[in-house]
Formats: C-alpha cells, structure tokens, sequence
C-alpha cells in the first residue's frame, strides 16, 4: 500500500461510523505531496521530515513541496524540540505556532509512550518459529494488558511481585486458567472499543 492508501482507508471507514473528523494528525512517515493534497479537505497537522525541507531554522510561513511533478503547498512551522534539534510540522490550520505544536505532541507522546513500553514487555527471541514468536507476543500483550489494568491501583515492584507468583506457580492449570481469562477480557475489551 502506498502512504496514501494507508491513509485514506481508515479516513473514509470514520463517517460511516457516524464520527465527524475534527483534526488529521501524522508522523513524519507520511510527509509526501499526496498525502498532503488528500489531508487539505481535513484540518490537519503532519510532522515534516526535516532533511525533505532544506531549512534548518525557525520559519513560520507557506511552503510549497514538489514530487514527480505534483506540488502542495501548506504552512510550514520549524521550531526547536526538547533537545537542541529543529522538529517541522505542515499545517493548514491558521492558528498561534505554539498552539499547533502544543496539538501535535498533545496526540504523538502517548503513542510513542505507549509504544515504548510495549516494546519494554517483548522478550527478545531469534527463534525462526512462528508459533514460538506468537507465544511470546502473546505473553508480552497479556502482561502489558495486566500493567494497564493494575498500573493506577500496583506499585512496580508489587507488579513484578505478582508476575513472579504467577509465572512460578506449583500448579500450572491455575496459572493457565488465569490466563485463559486474562485472554477473554482482553478480546471483550477490543470488542468494546471496535464498536
């Protein structure tokens, strides 16, 4: 699939689910001339790969990107990040450039968090078997799952605890029971958010 294609798939499924898109927000993989041109019927804030834009320094104003003979043009905001690199964002919104920044990280930090700490929870395997890689995904979803679940009301070291207990069990049908029904809450709560 092209970047375009894997864009405009989940936009057009949103209004057939009776929701009304307020803002588009994407990382930088999906900068290119078509996506742009597809996102200007939205409100839309895209990450900019810097080394594609050729300024490396603060600007606010329109900027017009060519490819193959296919141009669009948008407001291109470069401004400095956490640590002293410059981070670019395309817009078409015509708001204060602090606020499109502020939008952009409001909706990319926790995925990249959450992306973070799921890779945390994956053991690292070089087996070719895909079963045994399933197995492990799979484990990994289901202790990542519980830390969700018990996070607000578990310090770390009493989940690190209770994983213990679990995994080093006497009787393994209670552990396998117990994951059994970790496996049914997990896929009644993906039933829950996929409508």
């Amino acid at each position: 699939m092209t970047r375009l294609e894997i864009v405009e798939n989940p936009i057009q499924q949103i209004p057939a689910l009776g929701l009304e898109i307020e803002l588009v927000t994407l990382d930088a993989g999906f900068y290119s001339v078509d996506v742009i041109n597809y996102l200007s019927r939205f409100n839309f804030i895209i990450g900019v790969a810097m080394e594609k834009v050729g300024i490396h320094g603060n600007f606010d104003g329109d900027y017009t990107a060519k490819s193959n003979a296919k141009k669009a043009t948008f407001r291109l905001i470069i401004h400095h990040g956490r640590e002293k690199e410059y981070l670019a964002k395309g817009t078409n919104l015509d708001v204060n450039r602090s606020i499109i920044v502020k939008w952009y990280n409001k909706v990319r930090t926790p995925i990249e968090t959450s992306y973070k700490l799921i890779k945390s929870f994956l053991i690292f395997t070089s087996s070719r078997s895909w079963l045994f890689r399933l197995f492990i995904f799979l484990l990994a979803m289901l202790i990542y799952t519980l830390y969700l679940l018990l996070k607000g009301t578990t310090s770390k070291e009493d989940f690190r605890l209770l994983l213990t207990i679990l995994l080093l069990q006497d009787n393994i049908t209670i552990l396998q029971e117990y994951l059994v029904k970790l496996f049914y809450s997990l896929f009644n709560s993906l039933e829950l958010f996929s409508g």
